[in-house]
């Protein structure tokens, strides 16, 4: 549904595909959402699922500011690729920089074979 006073689309059963510049598509999938189709901005919640390359993230809410190209997570995150993982209770990733800033509870594990060939990922526009 469509609130135009807010400019706030509400949705359901989300998926959207994002195209990298890699030439990959990564996808997501949540089971609310809303969009503000003039910032472009969004968030999802519930069961939210990021999948990249070989990395998946998995989160219950996501936000995403575009004119700041961030993508942020208040509640748990879990990043994966193979065995390895990290995990906070928060993240913050800059898209445009590719940086990741994580904090609170955080756990990492890397295995040896992530350590020698991390997968590569790119996010940019």
């Amino acid at each position: 549904t469509y609130n135009k006073v807010e400019d706030l689309m509400n949705l359901t059963n989300v998926m959207v595909y994002f195209y990298l510049e890699n030439g990959e598509t990564a996808t997501l999938t949540a089971e609310k959402g809303h969009f503000q189709s003039l910032s472009q901005n969004f968030g999802v919640n519930e069961n939210v699922v990021v999948k990249a390359s070989e990395y998946e993230m998995e989160t219950t809410e996501l936000l995403y500011i575009k004119d700041q190209d961030t993508l942020i997570a208040n509640e748990p995150v879990v990043i994966t690729s193979g065995d390895s993982f990290i995990a906070a209770d928060y993240m913050l990733l800059d898209v445009k920089k590719q940086q990741l800033f994580m904090e609170g509870n955080v756990k990492v594990f890397l295995t040896p074979e992530f350590m020698e060939s991390p997968p590569a990922l790119n996010v940019g526009d």
